[in-house]
């Protein structure tokens, strides 16, 4: 595409941006379809340089200020509550742990517990040790506030 160009073009520019009238630049600008478009062009970019400009509503700075202090307190309490979440993670691990072992050592108590008490009679089976009640119940407790604390951190995140 070749670019139109007048001699007069500069001239036209001038006298549409000082709104003076020349009277032979006129006829010429009547004639001349380059310096007609230069014309419109330059009044209409006249007209749009007139309008106002809003101006960009910055934020208070003492609100910004503000924000950045709050983000950085938060950061901190996140950053200090790092290493707990994950003690308490560990614990939950550690007491899922703990009951599997205690059901695996205690799993031979158990199968023969369950075959005395159907061959024996009444007063063998009041007879059985007490530490095997006793650690199915500590297992039991354990087993019951891993499952609590293992709730309340699913649902707390």
């Amino acid at each position: 595409m070749r670019a139109r160009t007048c001699e007069h073009d500069a001239a036209v520019r001038n006298m549409v941006r000082s709104g003076q009238d020349d009277p032979a630049l006129r006829q010429h600008v009547a004639r001349c379809a380059t310096c007609r478009e230069t014309a419109a062009v330059a009044a209409w970019m006249l007209q749009l340089a007139s309008f106002p400009a809003d101006e960009a509503r910055l934020p208070d700075p003492g609100q910004l200020w503000w924000k950045a202090q709050l983000l950085q307190r938060w950061d901190a309490q996140r950053r200090a509550a790092r290493p707990i979440e994950t003690g308490q993670r560990v614990h939950v691990g550690v007491g899922v742990a703990g009951c599997v072992a205690l059901a695996v050592w205690l799993w031979p108590y158990l199968q023969g517990w369950g075959s005395r008490v159907v061959t024996t009679d009444l007063t063998r089976v009041a007879a059985t040790p007490n530490l095997l009640l006793a650690a199915l119940a500590v297992g039991g407790l354990v087993a019951a506030a891993t499952a609590l604390v293992t709730l309340r951190e699913i649902f707390s995140e």
